[in-house]
């Protein structure tokens, strides 16, 4: 994820994700030496997706969009890397 927003751009990258305590987000950070911000999502932004309560990527297009939805898999890393380079070559 970092070397895509290196390519890309820190501030296009947004990372949501649900939490309680900040200090667990730190925490995650700190362990995973992972620099780029997360922020706090309150609500749902209506996408099918969210009723599956699993990670998921997506690009926000010109329409304002999501674009090339993916669901990683921690068992097919492999196809983690395939979506980040897909991702690296639109731009």
């Amino acid at each position: 994820m970092e070397e895509v927003a290196k390519k890309v751009g820190q501030d296009r990258v947004l990372i949501l994700a649900r939490y309680r305590n900040p200090e667990d987000i730190d925490l995650f950070k700190r362990l995973n030496n992972f620099d780029l911000n997360i922020y706090k999502k309150e609500n749902n932004i209506g996408l099918p997706v969210e009723k599956e309560g699993v990670p998921y990527m997506f690009l926000v297009g010109p329409d304002l969009k999501a674009h090339y939805l993916f669901i990683p898999d921690q068992e097919l890393p492999i196809l983690s890397e395939r979506y980040f380079h897909l991702i690296k070559q639109k731009f």
